[in-house]
């Protein structure tokens, strides 16, 4: 008698587990649009969100609040060193953030669509 189709292990052609968000900030609306150019442009991400913020963090012993912009990257992990040399190389800070996220959950169709957004 065959297993039930429920109990058989799935195969998985593609991983979305592969699916990452990056995450960093920049001081100005330009300096996101510039990273974003060079991420999408350069096959790095599929897409790019960037939004308003406010901060506030311990910098140096002090309290630091001031407005900056959120830049919120879907890409692969394969292209994560890529990402964040890129991050790192046009941000203005001191201390970039660049936060890595894996997706746990993305829906097959726009998961294939990151991976048909990103080369080599």
């Amino acid at each position: 008698m065959s297993k039930p189709e429920a109990d058989k292990p799935a195969t998985k052609p593609k991983e979305t587990s592969s699916a990452i968000v990056v995450t960093t900030t920049t001081r100005t609306m330009e300096q996101a649009e510039f990273i974003a150019e060079v991420l999408v442009r350069g096959r790095l991400a599929a897409c790019v969100q960037m939004a308003p913020i406010t901060t506030k963090y311990l910098w140096q012993g002090e309290v630091a609040f001031h407005e900056e912009v959120m830049v919120t990257i879907k890409t692969l992990q394969t292209f994560y060193p890529k990402v964040q040399a890129a991050i790192l190389k046009n941000s203005t800070y001191e201390l970039p953030e660049v936060i890595a996220t894996p997706v746990v959950g993305c829906s097959k169709a726009y998961f294939d669509w990151i991976v048909t957004q990103v080369t080599e």
